[in-house]
Order: C-alpha cells, then sequence, then structure tokens
C-alpha cells in the first residue's frame, strides 16, 4: 500500500489530529513519532520474522503514549 501524502494533507495525520485534541504533545515532531509507531512491527515482521500478534501491539502502546502523549492522558 502506498502512502498518499495528498490524504495526510486533507485529512491530517493521525498524529496531528491526537495534537488537536489535546491527547498529543504539541510538541511532537510528527515525522519522528510516526517512525516511533511503525518502526517497532516492521522490525518484527523483516528481522525478526514474526507478526506482530496483539500481545506485542499492546505492549508498545504504553511506552509510545509516554513518549508522544499530553500529560494526563
Amino acid at each position: 500500500m502506498r502512502h498518499d501524502r495528498d490524504e495526510d494533507q486533507r485529512h491530517g495525520h493521525p498524529l496531528q489530529r491526537g495534537i488537536a485534541r489535546g491527547e498529543v504533545r504539541p510538541d511532537v515532531d510528527i515525522r519522528s513519532a510516526a517512525t516511533l509507531v511503525a518502526a517497532p512491527p516492521v522490525y518484527r515482521l523483516l528481522v525478526e520474522r514474526e507478526p506482530p500478534d496483539v500481545r506485542f501491539v499492546e505492549d508498545l502502546v504504553d511506552p509510545v503514549v509516554r513518549a508522544v502523549g499530553h500529560p494526563g492522558i
């Protein structure tokens, strides 16, 4: 699947929408945060040759929220 930058501009990147809702800190670099979210599952697939299961994804949620989330979320 190809990433459509025009689509991001029309509807906003999910992290930008999170900033607008107060869920993501406004100082977060969107590109870096998106890499932080996408890299572990890609690593799991390409290097470890295992699919990211539900537990794997759930275990990533707290560290990512702590890294980019607005305090109190």
